[in-house]
């Protein structure tokens, strides 16, 4: 743990009970203070901010901006930041009033932007007297929901509100809220303390109780529901057992809560009695089998002190933080961590610099912890002096923003084989392929940068490019993939007509087909590629995850496994996509980072027209929405915050023309629609970072999905490790995932990256997961992951100077005018009219569409059978279209207010 760092208010007024409410963001450089007694119990609110070094350490805390106070009438003395939440950005804040308009009490939202705070949202209960509205608050993860404690509620039997924000028909922006109640009427001061999961969807409030002195504490759940005006939560919510250890003298069990991220775990403090050690404590629960709630382990305490009134919980329910007053450093925590299923104290109690000895009575402390369980912060007051907030820290991270860009369909010798780079492996030089008998064709340069016509990559069109005609045909279900000569590329992209449809009518020409063989001459063609690929690391045995197309190769990317597919999304299946989206047995890595506390970010370069919206495919992933994502172009204002708290950054190109399976007038590097777009967002993204105040601790990988059908000259020199997890799709392809794809490119870029590196290690899509795992701490996903090589060995100790690293990247070769002419040409009325294809891309992107329909619908048997009919209707690329059109509007709506649809 190191040396503490001190937050000292610049514009305090009076005594204003500093720390008597905290708050951190999950990456620990935001936090909230607050202070209810400042200028006279009007109150306030202190954000402060940190940067991480460029060694990793954390840097010292300064103010950011004035206080914030209470907005609008509330009334005199309304005790503003007696608690205080923030999302785990630190971008959203909700604040408790206690005392607003004579003790009925409000809350208030408010949402930072370019480093300044304004009010949100308004939430008060009613007039009545007595309710102290606003007693406790919690957020969600992405401040999408606000539950509120009101523990004088109801004749003093107290109450909760829970609040979801939505969007109105009418683009309005509201907070729907319900009352949530125990079921037992005779308990007082029921939300006294609240927690709610990091999605939002499970809450415990817990009541100190006045004449129920022991305490209590309540679990409820969010259900599906049909109607979003009308959130639907269990009522009147489950009891947790009261512990089988707690002392006779133990008062106010449920005065505190905190809960892991999915709320699996409950963290439960007491006040005890204020004078008895033994007398008070704080217990652990889980649910994580579903059956109940549990005790986990015995009490926490520590001996002599008097603490449990304040607590805090990490993200994976495995660190504790337990506040107790002292008089002569004002508060201190104690940390707690699970071995086990054993709880013990970890380390020396935390304290800040001595204040001397405090007169008068301890009136209170507060505690905070960063969601992944590596910041700590301690603050208390008594009735005379405001004792400084300090923040302790765990270990540094040198790399503390990871961010991922992949790009579409091509193969590592298609861009680099004949790229004249040194020491690469490829045997491109001199390589070829026959077809038909007696025809052969070499590999040369330069490449089309759009090709005629789409190459075929589902399963089998690669197995032949890979394996040659023959042996494709050989090949059974459940069969060993076959030797890999890559004698086939020429022959399959010849005849295959897997890639036939409105957008690509037609096979290539006699003509055309030597396009599949060659080679980028990428200095030339590829500057901003080349560039990167000289200037930092060039990865040339970077394999696809399986000899698949887009789809199957992105879930990898995602969650260590296809789940089962080998082939694209076949025509729609309802059961298949809408069950909460692609599922993974072992969940995906977003899921992972926010159980562990870390924030992330999905960025997505959005359609040059509206006519080209479409949700990418990892808003397929079950929990990701496509609300909740974020538009490219603001993703340089966004990396220069010195606030972006994003552990992992994932961007999405713009897929273009998707309905005809053009590509046309994208970012993704799709072979028919060209390298121009795509290069563009490269440079787009890197410089943002390069140029942003977070490149000494950022590393940046840019690869793509799969190979396209485009030519590669080397197989893999290894068997791919099986994922080993649930298929929980089956489709028509029965596949052991035991073979690796076709090698891909993939560039290493960060400042600690020696300069030219080209690595021979061999890497497929899940070594992204491992890196990310073993940088952040989290558990591998599957079997695949869990051996994958992770890309921290290029990464040295020693920074480059800023002269070795270009700020300004060169500039994409130009698209010709009659190319951007050809592509920004509309669909005729009578191409609108073709047939859908039955099966690729646009089945698994319309999936995307039908799920974020649902979503912003509310979900619901009724809305379920409404999206079902609507997609099993569509028979035409217009009949598409509309419907697209439809949902994008809701979608854009919903994403432009910052609501994230649920179901």
């Amino acid at each position: 743990m190191q040396s503490p760092l001190q937050l000292i208010p610049n514009d305090k007024s009076g005594l204003a009970e500093f720390g008597n409410a905290l708050a951190l963001s999950a990456d620990g450089n935001t936090a909230a203070v607050g202070g209810p007694a400042d200028n006279s119990g009007t109150g306030a609110v202190w954000v402060f901010t940190r940067k991480t070094q460029p060694e990793g350490s954390p840097g010292p805390w300064s103010q950011q901006g004035p206080k914030l106070t209470a907005q609008g009438y509330i009334g005199p003395m309304p005790q503003f930041g007696h608690c205080v939440s923030l999302s785990w950005d630190g971008n959203t804040l909700l604040v408790g009033s206690v005392r607003t308009d004579s003790f009925t009490g409000s809350a208030q939202l408010f949402e930072r932007k370019n480093g300044v705070w304004s009010q949100q949202a308004f939430f008060r209960p009613g007039e009545q007297a007595q309710v102290f509205f606003g007693s406790s608050v919690s957020l969600s993860m992405d401040g999408q929901v606000a539950l509120i404690g009101a523990p004088a509620a109801n004749l003093k039997r107290g109450g909760a509100w829970i609040y979801t924000k939505t969007v109105k028909a009418n683009g309005q922006i509201e907070w729907i809220g319900r009352e949530l109640m125990p079921g037992d009427r005779t308990i007082q001061a029921f939300g006294e303390s609240v927690a709610l999961s990091a999605d939002g969807e499970l809450a415990v409030i817990g009541s100190g109780g006045a004449q129920n002195p022991k305490g209590s504490a309540w679990s409820f759940d969010r259900t599906s529901v049909s109607n979003p005006d009308t959130p639907d939560w269990t009522l009147p919510g489950v009891k947790l057992p009261t512990p089988t250890d707690q002392p006779a003298g133990n008062l106010g069990f449920g005065v505190s809560i905190a809960l892991s991220a999915d709320g699996s775990s409950v963290l439960i403090g007491s006040r005890g009695n204020n004078q008895d050690g033994t007398a008070c404590g704080a217990w652990v629960y889980t649910n994580d089998d579903g059956t109940g709630w549990r005790q986990q382990g015995g009490k926490l305490f520590a001996s002599g002190y008097v603490f449990g009134s304040t607590v805090a919980l990490s993200a994976d329910g495995e660190t504790a933080l337990i506040g107790d007053w002292n008089s002569q450093f004002g508060g201190v925590g104690f940390v707690f961590a699970l071995e086990g299923q054993a709880w013990a104290q970890k380390g020396a109690m935390l304290n800040g610099p001595s204040v001397g000895h405090l007169e008068g009575y301890s009136l209170g402390n507060a505690v905070a912890m960063s969601p992944d369980g590596n910041t700590f912060l301690v603050c208390g007051y008594d009735q005379d002096v405001d004792a400084p907030c300090s923040s302790f820290d765990g270990a540094n991270e040198e790399i503390t923003h990871i961010f991922v860009l992949m790009l579409e369909n091509h193969s590592f010798d298609n861009l680099f084989g004949l790229s004249g780079i040194p020491h690469i492996m490829t045997k491109a030089p001199g390589a070829t392929n026959t077809y038909p008998a007696g025809t052969t064709v070499a590999v040369t340069k330069p490449a089309s940068p759009i090709m005629p016509t789409d190459p075929a990559h589902e399963f089998a069109d690669i197995m032949e490019q890979l394996c040659g005609a023959e042996a494709q045909k050989k090949w059974k279900n459940g069969d060993p993939y076959p030797k890999v000569d890559t004698s086939g590329f020429l022959s399959n992209y010849a005849v295959s007509r897997t890639e036939i449809h409105s957008g690509n009518p037609r096979i290539p020409t006699e003509a055309e087909r030597p396009e599949i063989l060659k080679c980028f001459d990428t200095p030339n063609q590829l500057p901003v590629l080349y560039q990167l690929a000289t200037t930092y690391a060039l990865c040339d045995q970077w394999f696809a995850s399986l000899p698949g197309p887009t789809f199957p190769n992105r879930a990898f990317l995602h969650g260590g496994s296809s789940s089962g597919l080998a082939d694209s999304p076949a025509a729609w299946q309802p059961a298949f996509w809408l069950t909460h989206g692609f599922a993974h047995a072992n969940g995906h890595i977003f899921s992972a980072l926010q159980a562990r506390g870390k924030v992330w970010k999905i960025f997505v370069d959005p359609p040059t027209s509206m006519e080209h919206w479409m949700p990418p495919p990892v808003c397929l992933l079950k929990g990701i929405h496509y609300p909740m994502t974020y538009s490219f172009n603001d993703f340089a204002a966004s990396v220069a915050n010195p606030n972006y708290a994003e552990g992992y950054t994932f961007i999405e190109p713009n897929y273009g023309e998707v309905l005809t399976q053009s590509f046309k007038n994208g970012s993704s590097m799709h072979p028919m629609d060209g390298v121009n777009g795509g290069e563009t967002l490269v440079k787009k993204t890197y410089e943002a970072i390069r140029n942003s105040p977070h490149w000494a601790n950022s590393l940046l990988i840019i690869t793509y999905d799969e190979h396209g059908g485009f030519f590669d000259s080397l197989p893999s020199p290894v068997p791919a490790p099986a994922p080993n997890d649930r298929a929980v799709y089956t489709g028509d392809t029965h596949f052991d995932f035991k073979s690796y794809g076709v090698r891909v490119p993939a560039i290493v870029v960060s400042p600690r990256v020696t300069k030219g590196t080209v690595d021979h290690t061999v890497y497929d899509h899940t070594s992204v997961l491992a890196t990310i795992e073993r940088n952040f701490g989290l558990s591998n996903l599957t079997d695949r992951d869990k051996v994958a090589k992770d890309v921290r060995h290029l990464l040295g100790d020693t920074l480059r100077p800023d002269s070795d690293c270009p700020s300004i990247l060169n500039n994409p070769v130009p698209v010709a005018r009659a190319e951007r002419d050809q592509d920004n040409a509309p669909l005729s009325p009578e191409g609108e009219q073709q047939t859908l294809a039955s099966q690729g891309y646009v089945q698994g992107f319309l999936s995307t569409v039908a799920k974020t329909d649902l979503e912003l619908s509310g979900g619901g048997a009724a809305e379920l059978a409404r999206v079902n009919s609507t997609m099993t209707g569509l028979k035409t690329i217009a009949d598409a279209r509309a419907y697209v059109m439809q949902v994008a509007q809701k979608a854009e709506a919903a994403r432009a207010a910052n609501v994230v649809g649920r179901m």
